[in-house]
């Protein structure tokens, strides 16, 4: 079954400036761990971050 893009199932998370600034978050990173589903982290050595999808 064809469907368009718009018809797909998706899941939107919007973290907005209040949320940023109350988690205290110093990188990217920090904030993508506040995404449900999301594991985020961080190599410093080689300046990686990886995100994995749930």
């Amino acid at each position: 079954m064809a469907q368009t893009l718009l018809e797909a199932p998706s899941s939107v998370t919007i973290i907005d400036k209040e949320t940023i600034e109350a988690s205290g978050a110093q990188h990217l990173v920090d904030i993508l761990r506040l995404v449900p589903g999301f594991q985020a982290s961080t190599s410093i050595a080689t300046y990686l971050v990886r995100v994995t999808i749930l």
